[in-house]
């Protein structure tokens, strides 16, 4: 559950995995349908650790950093592990 601004930062991915709500009214609602409904809630955690594990897997972070040295650096060359 969040509000718009607080998934503002949020890709596609990320604000599907949250319930938004603006007003307390609609919160309130939100909060009861997901709590008359538990596979909801399932899909919710389960869309909200995919799209946290696609974004600060340890690998993955490791890799868009590379790329982002690698461009500063100006190499353009492939690193050890593309040479095999």
């Amino acid at each position: 559950m969040a509000t718009s601004a607080a998934v503002k930062g949020l890709d596609e991915a990320g604000r599907e995995a949250v319930r938004i709500a603006d007003t307390p009214e609609a919160f309130a609602d939100a909060l009861a349908e997901l709590a008359a409904d538990p596979r909801r809630v399932l899909e919710l955690i389960e869309r909200g650790r995919a799209a946290l594990t696609s974004r600060h897997d340890p690998d993955a972070c490791a890799e868009a950093l590379e790329r982002v040295y690698r461009s500063v650096a100006g190499q353009g060359r492939p690193g050890p592990a593309a040479t095999a």
